[in-house]
């Protein structure tokens, strides 16, 4: 639930208030929806109070986040220690359950990049909060796994994301089994964009795809490394606007991975057994 209404230049991503998005979440219960991770930090006009209120009139539960995010849409870091502070105060309050989404970009990793996942890496100690990534189609994954196992954190607490917008070779499926095997989850994320993306200048893998790889590291006995979600930051993206919409994981993707081999069982731990062991343990 991403909101750069702040951000005059980012008018595609202004998402529509409450009301519609309450209807999005509706639509979402009604296909056997119960609850999502909004990874929509305070860097991204992230809004508790609208949270608080979408999540009770759609009867889903939202767990929020804290965290920065890219190094362009955060303010800089001088005092990693400070920043993990305001991490854990708003972890501790109950404001946000996760830590997340903290990001790479495009760009070689600079001190910004250094100091965010230090405090991360804090703040979770403090807490033991799981941690949730940004990657650029998967540039800098190792990288984002070393720092924050090196600083302590347990690999199975960590989601590293949008992995799936990197889906190209043979090669890089191993590279994310690889990941897989060091205990980390990744993230199919972007699961519904299968268009060109300007940003990024590239074209993003289909659905098909997608359900294809998960299907082979389901296969190859990593399937419970997997999380599956959606990116939805567009009035474009949702149900409303055209799109597919949050239900569109447990209505179109799910019956897509069957088709490519996986059973309904573990299809659905995919999205429920999954989540749920990365955030609790």
């Amino acid at each position: 639930m991403l909101d750069n209404r702040r951000v005059e230049s980012l008018t595609e991503y202004w998402l529509p208030g409450p009301d519609v998005m309450t209807s999005e979440l509706a639509r979402f219960r009604l296909a056997g929806g119960k609850g999502v991770v909004s990874l929509t930090n305070q860097c991204m006009g992230r809004d508790l109070n609208s949270l608080r209120a979408i999540s009770e009139a759609s009867g889903i539960e939202i767990i929020a986040s804290t965290g920065y995010y890219t190094r362009p849409a955060s303010p800089p870091i001088t005092d990693p220690s400070a920043v993990a502070l305001e991490f854990r105060r708003e972890l501790d309050s109950g404001a946000a359950g996760v830590i997340g989404e903290i990001g790479s970009g495009a760009w070689a990793i600079g001190e910004f990049e250094e100091g965010l996942f230090e405090a991360a890496a804090l703040a979770h100690a403090e807490t033991g909060a799981p941690i949730a990534t940004h990657t650029h189609a998967g540039l800098h994954a190792g990288w984002q796994l070393d720092t924050l196992t090196a600083r302590g954190v347990p690999a199975e607490k960590i989601a590293i994301g949008h992995l799936d917008e990197g889906l190209r070779s043979d090669s890089y499926l191993e590279s994310l089994a690889s990941l897989a095997g060091r205990g980390a989850y990744l993230g199919f994320d972007t699961v519904g964009i299968t268009y060109f993306s300007e940003f990024m200048q590239q074209q993003l893998p289909s659905d098909d795809d997608r359900a294809a790889a998960i299907a082979r590291l389901v296969h190859l006995g990593l399937g419970e490394r997997v999380l599956i979600a959606h990116d939805i930051c567009r009035p474009s993206h949702l149900a409303s606007g055209g799109g597919w919409g949050y239900a569109h994981i447990l209505e179109e993707f799910l019956p897509r991975l069957e088709r490519h081999g996986v059973d309904p069982g573990t299809a659905m731990k995919l999205v429920v057994d999954n989540p749920l062991r990365w955030l609790a343990g």
